[in-house]
């Protein structure tokens, strides 16, 4: 029987490590997918902003009747825009659904391998536990950036005071850098927008998480990528654009 629950484990983890690898690799292409989606509808809205009121007798009229005329295609072009939004729901409750099941399925194996040593856990604990270091980390982050904006409009202020100027670096010019900094460790413009950091952060963490990535520099990297995530958010974005038009 303990010969039987060996081989069992075995066969359980191999189609684990299997079917992990898929549904990450299918995660990557969807993260992908919407990436080039949302770059598309924002070159046909420059299009159309170019155009003026011609773009927009077009889409009333010729475009629009023949839209109400093949259902079907506007079924299609009502899914197209929708794919963003969809897409970045779903890829968040895939990378939810591959954590919680890969874990629950790696418990099982070690349990059936070790069964006085493992014990066996449902998985309602591994999504409990889930959802509760999500819960954990965005308050933690929510801390983090706070003591982070804090610090920056300390700076900011006492920069305002001419006797400071001389024995302190200039923040705007800190900030910029850093800035740039964090968008250069992500891979994106400095003109990015919120949307498309998170999908960055998530391409970019995968590759260098030291469990994957067993470079030398990984760990770091990796760090740099954390802090940079952490550093690109909304109100630091507003800012960087309200110190860049001064």
């Amino acid at each position: 029987m303990k010969a039987l629950c060996r081989v069992l484990g075995t066969i359980i983890y191999g189609v684990t490590k299997a079917y992990s690898f898929l549904l990450r690799g299918f995660v990557s292409l969807l993260e992908t997918g919407i990436l080039m989606v949302k770059s598309f509808l924002r070159g046909c809205a420059l299009l159309i902003s170019m155009g003026g009121c011609l773009a927009i007798v077009l889409l009333v009229g010729p475009v629009g009747r023949w839209l109400i005329t093949h259902p079907g295609a506007l079924l299609i072009l009502i899914a197209f825009l929708a794919f963003p939004v969809l897409g970045a729901l779903s890829v968040t409750y895939l990378n939810y659904f591959e954590t919680v099941s890969t874990q629950y399925l790696y418990n099982l194996v070690h349990h059936l391998k070790d069964p006085s040593g493992v014990p066996y856990h449902p998985f309602k604990h591994y999504r409990d536990a889930y959802r509760q270091a999500e819960e954990t980390e965005a308050r933690r982050e929510q801390h983090r950036r706070e003591q982070q904006r804090r610090a920056w409009e300390e700076q900011f202020r006492n920069w305002q005071y001419k006797d400071h100027r001389q024995t302190a670096a200039n923040p705007y010019i800190n900030f910029k850098q850093k800035y740039q900094e964090c968008c250069e460790a992500l891979g994106l413009p400095v003109t990015t927008d919120p949307s498309k950091i998170k999908l960055a952060y998530r391409r970019k963490a995968k590759m260098y998480h030291p469990d994957i990535n067993k470079d030398a520099n990984a760990t770091q990297q990796f760090q740099a990528i954390q802090d940079a995530y952490e550093f690109l958010n909304e109100d630091n974005i507003q800012r960087y654009k309200r110190i860049s038009q001064q």
